[in-house]
């Protein structure tokens, strides 16, 4: 379905660039697969930013990057209750 543009946390660390890609399923629906670290992508280790397709330019997702990086939005790591 496309590249996903994100954030990525590894063990409590800090948030860094990082993608992965979303691939159809046969029966219906979508997953998120990790190939760089072959990882499963969950909640609270990606976050994503921009969808890319394969049929479009990645201008939204350029967008995104470029806000963040001038910061008109933080990242805050959300505490857990239980």
């Amino acid at each position: 379905v496309g590249l996903v543009h994100g954030l990525l946390v590894v063990e409590g660390g800090p948030a860094r660039p990082h993608a992965w890609v979303r691939v159809a399923l046969r029966g219906g629906g979508t997953l998120d697969l990790d190939p760089t670290s072959l990882d499963p992508v969950h909640p609270d280790t990606h976050l994503p930013l921009a969808l890319v397709t394969p049929d479009g330019p990645g201008l939204e997702a350029g967008e995104r990057w470029l806000s963040l990086l001038r910061g008109e939005w933080r990242v805050g790591r959300a505490t857990r209750r239980e």
